[in-house]
């Protein structure tokens, strides 16, 4: 217990002090109230031992200093007083001290004293063990509590932009596919349609952050995922940083999206690059393994799924101008930027891919001396089998040219009128249903000719859940394909056994028709 004692008698100073040792406390010994005021500052006390009479200013002016001070309400102050009239010793309470011992010492008083204030350090270092511990949870449930009210947010900002995004880029496919390839209007659809794309990659960062992004989990090779980003790396880094790679050996996989995790390292070195600014400087790319505790894992932003184990990791390191505390405090918050100009979604959404995989990030960094980011997923045991970057081209079309009426589900008018033109435009025949009861109604009506079922996951009054059983019950044979903005695996599992195929949004329309004629062949 690390104990003060104030008293400029050095025979009674001195006798408190070996006291107290004998008792193991950890004494610091002051003559006056100036040295013990110093002394207070430089570090706090358990337990405060203080003369009444000082030189200077009294002991009871001290005790009133110490309680004024941040830490006052952390220490256990008892006065030391030859006075031992009422209102003096009411006046000795009034200035915050605890209790207090009475000169000249017997020496059985004093243990008993001693005790006592012994017993009271244990309770205050109680008590405020147990404040910081709920100050800690309540802070924890406040950020539980905006994630999930903004993941929530994001997720239903992302949903309506796919709708928009399914429109215009749907659209823009159409009229491409009905001009010559010489048109001048061509490159101009085609410029619409790419820039649809890259939105659709905002969609992404928003359902990351929400941690519902469209994941196609695999085991993935780290290191080979890494190597063959180092093109994408230099593009987006500035030309005055040397990047470094160091990839440790025989690396576990990771059961992980290879895009979700590409995007985690490029917001990563993106950020190491914007802190190099116009010097230039360093950035290594590192990864490995180690094994995480629980204590571990409470120490850094991990997601609530994270277990002690095994993991994998990859880390982004600069020379750059680092951060400061309360810098990094902040920097997975949404919409926090240090920049001038800036959406400050990167490190949220990369927060969100990592909480959505069970993983965890730490954070290093000091002001002028660089930053580290590291970001850990549970390893596999599985081995890597798919490829990292997916073979250019679409799925070709089956050979047999499949016709059929098909109910088309989607509570957003331009999504369902995109359907149905699309479908039309390659011979089927489309039933639109606009609303969750207007599906099942129709369907009823026309289950002996619908060959399968295109249905929208999100809608008002059950949506696409409450249409699926309602099919299931009716007809378990029917093909139904599930869209939505969502991640697969979620749906997929949700839904086992019940769906023929699963439609990503945005999509174009030659998907659309694609897996409509393999639901409806298969």
């Amino acid at each position: 217990m690390k104990t003060l004692i104030v008293e400029d008698d050095a025979t009674t100073r001195t006798m408190l002090e070996r006291v107290l040792k004998s008792r193991g406390h950890e004494v610091t010994a002051c003559e006056s109230a100036e040295s013990g005021w110093n002394a207070f500052e430089c570090s706090g006390y358990s337990l405060i031992l203080l003369n009444w009479m000082l030189p200077g200013i009294s002991g009871v002016e001290l005790c009133r200093k110490i309680r004024a001070h941040r830490r006052g309400d952390e220490s256990v102050i008892v006065m030391i007083t030859g006075r031992d009239q009422s209102d003096d010793l009411r006046e000795v309470l009034a200035a915050g001290a605890d209790d207090y011992v009475s000169k000249p010492f017997g020496m059985k008083l004093l243990d008993v004293r001693l005790t006592i204030a012994e017993r009271k350090v244990e309770l205050l270092l109680l008590r405020i063990h147990a404040e910081k511990e709920r100050a800690t949870i309540e802070a924890q449930m406040r950020l539980a509590q905006k994630l999930e009210s903004l993941g929530v947010m994001a997720g239903g900002i992302a949903h309506d932009f796919n709708n928009l995004l399914v429109a215009i880029m749907g659209n823009a496919s159409l009229a491409m596919g009905d001009l010559e390839e010489d048109s001048m209007l061509l490159p101009y659809l085609k410029n619409i349609e790419e820039a649809s794309v890259r939105a659709s990659d905002l969609t992404s960062q928003l359902l990351a952050y929400a941690g519902k992004g469209a994941y196609v989990v695999d085991p993935l090779d780290v290191n080979r995922l890494v190597s063959e980003m180092a093109g994408m790396v230099r593009a987006v880094t500035t030309k005055k940083c040397e990047i470094g790679y160091h990839l440790a050996p025989s690396l576990p996989t990771i059961e992980a999206d290879a895009s979700q995790i590409r995007q985690v390292v490029m917001n990563f070195v993106a950020n190491a690059s914007e802190a190099l600014g116009e010097e230039g400087g360093e950035i290594e790319v590192r990864t490995g393994q180690a094994r995480l505790t629980n204590q571990d894992l409470g120490s850094m932003h991990s997601s609530d799924d994270a277990v002690p184990g095994r993991f994998v990791y990859v880390e982004v390191s600069d020379s750059g101008m680092g951060m400061d505390e309360q810098t990094v405090a902040k920097i997975f918050d949404p919409f926090f930027t240090t920049k001038f100009a800036g959406r400050g979604l990167g490190l949220a959404a990369v927060w969100g891919i990592v909480r959505a995989h069970r993983g965890t990030i730490s954070v290093s960094s000091r002001k002028g001396a660089g930053s580290t980011f590291r970001a850990y997923f549970p390893q596999s045991d599985r081995e890597a089998t798919q490829p990292l970057i997916p073979a250019p081209g679409r799925v070709p079309r089956p050979a047999t040219d499949v016709k059929g009426t098909v109910l088309v589900v989607d509570d957003e008018p331009s999504v369902l009128d995109l359907a149905k033109r699309s479908l039309e435009k390659y011979g089927f025949d489309v039933i639109p249903a606009g609303s969750t009861a207007e599906a099942i109604e129709r369907f009823m009506h026309h289950r002996l000719k619908i060959r399968a079922v295109v249905l929208d996951l999100t809608m008002p009054h059950g949506g696409g859940e409450r249409v699926l059983k309602e099919i299931r019950n009716t007809d378990p044979s029917m093909p139904v394909i599930l869209s939505s903005g969502y991640t697969e695996a979620d749906v997929r599992n949700r839904f086992e056994g019940d769906l023929s195929g699963f439609l990503h949004k945005p999509y174009r329309p030659t998907e659309l028709v694609d897996i409509v004629r393999k639901a409806i062949a298969s």
